[in-house]
């Protein structure tokens, strides 16, 4: 490729939403906590690559690898419940998930999702992002 010596018309992508390809025989609720399994993207389990959160439900029972697509939000952010985290005093914290629905400040095993910036109205605030940096 050369340095451009015209305009040119580029196709972009809302900022932090995609759609990814849904591993076979799993459904996925709207609201939850994705991770990436061999390429596909799956209900979160612990020790996942976190992929993000689901924006729609995605029912791929019955479905082999790819059959049907999810739409996920993958930076942003979260009301969550998370356990460790019981007021200001423990921000800022690492958020953590073992699983598409539970939260916590625990590392071991479980995949780090993001951040902990506020506590408010008895939930933790969490500024997630699933963007590789590196």
């Amino acid at each position: 490729m050369t340095a451009l010596t015209k305009n040119v018309n580029r196709v972009y992508e809302l900022k932090n939403m995609n759609t990814l390809p849904v591993a076979a025989n799993v459904r996925i609720f709207k609201g939850a906590a994705l991770g990436w399994a061999s390429g596909y993207i799956r209900p979160l389990v612990a020790g996942d690559v976190f992929a993000g959160f689901a924006q729609r439900e995605a029912n791929n029972l019955g479905g082999a690898a790819g059959a049907i697509d999810v739409e996920i939000e993958s930076d942003y952010r979260i009301a969550l419940d998370v356990g460790g985290i019981t007021g200001t005093a423990n921000l800022p914290a690492l958020v953590y998930a073992s699983d598409d629905n539970t939260f916590t400040t625990t590392s071991s095993g479980n995949s780090l999702i993001g951040k902990a910036m506020r506590y408010q109205d008895g939930k933790t605030i969490v500024h997630y992002n699933a963007t590789p940096t590196s």
